[in-house]
């Protein structure tokens, strides 16, 4: 009796060669065309590179989400502006969260309560409240 293989012997069988697909007669050529990469072949220009190091990280700030607790408030809407059957929103509106951009009246109005207590609720409370009032 031999060693136990983890494999059952039909897979081992043809684990082993791989001849067929052109992986075992040699490994993968490893040479390059030139020495330089495209870095050092000046690719990117001096501007560049300030940018990416500079402007780069505000750039990032930018596309991050706000996670510093300071909000802008979103900008107000009517509501019949921010109604899902509307195909042309605002450019500017978060398709997400609708409701952001609702007055407070009409906030209370549509879901019976306060902005604090609407967040309080489950995810799933909040989101059967937006398809009520066609906000999700």
């Amino acid at each position: 009796m031999g060693k136990s293989s983890t494999l059952p012997p039909m897979v081992s069988r043809y684990m082993g060669d791989f001849s067929y697909s052109g992986f075992g007669d040699k490994a993968p050529s490893t040479d390059f065309s030139s020495a330089k990469s495209d870095v050092s072949a000046g690719s990117i220009s001096e501007v560049d590179r300030a940018t990416m190091s500079v402007g780069g990280v505000s750039y990032l700030r930018r596309s991050l989400p706000n996670m510093c607790g300071i909000q802008t408030p979103a900008k107000v809407y009517p509501y019949h502006l921010l109604i899902t059957s509307n195909y042309r929103l605002p450019p500017d509106v978060d398709r997400c969260n609708l409701e952001r951009h609702l007055s407070q009246s009409e906030f209370e109005t549509l879901f019976q309560c306060g902005r604090s207590e609407f967040y309080m609720m489950p995810t799933w409370k909040r989101n059967e409240l937006k398809k009520r009032a066609r906000l999700f």
